[in-house]
């Protein structure tokens, strides 16, 4: 496995479910929305082991079912087009593997159920994480878009996230100063 996934992330409402859209058209390319957890569950790495026994994949797979990607959803969830039966299969055909390759190969298979050999994930946190993902992904694409502040802390003070345009401002300075 190791595909060259594409990792879309910015500040919220600058545009990353619009780019995800339309990536999401391609022909090749799978795109999910808020899966979360990628860089986070790499925390249990230890535990997760190199997938090789079924304890280790169990546990890799109740953290998915667990992980909160967005209100109401949960990680698994969001990577549709695989049921538990079909992520065991697919992270033990894996093995041995590092938590990459297995992240990689679950979401891989998710794209090939769509007739797609690539996949990505839009995820605005994620620009917290970048260098994590370019180091664990290393043939993957990053896009980081950056829309005008004004736009977005309108944007966001209009979807009632922050009580205040200046509050929406440093929520945007802070997205795009990592």
């Amino acid at each position: 496995y190791m595909n060259s996934p594409v990792f879309v992330t910015g500040c919220d409402r600058s545009g990353t479910s619009l780019l995800t859209l339309m990536l999401d058209r391609s022909s090749s390319l799978r795109m999910f929305f808020e899966v979360g957890c990628v860089p986070h569950l790499v925390s249990s790495e230890e535990e997760y082991g190199d997938f090789s026994e079924s304890q280790q994949r169990w546990y890799f797979i109740r953290d998915l079912q667990r992980w909160e990607a967005t209100s109401g959803a949960f990680a698994f969830d969001k990577i549709d087009g695989v049921s538990e039966d079909e992520a065991e299969k697919v992270l033990r055909e894996a093995a041995p593997v590092e938590y990459p390759g297995a992240v990689d190969a679950l979401f891989s298979a998710a794209a090939e159920r769509d007739d797609k050999t690539r996949w990505g994930e839009k995820m605005p946190e994620y620009v917290f994480h970048v260098e994590w993902l370019a180091s664990a992904f290393p043939k993957s694409d990053i896009v980081h878009i950056i829309r005008d502040p004004r736009d977005v802390a309108a944007s966001i003070h209009r979807a009632g996230w922050k009580p205040s345009i200046g509050a929406a401002a440093a929520f945007w300075k802070k997205r795009v100063s990592v």
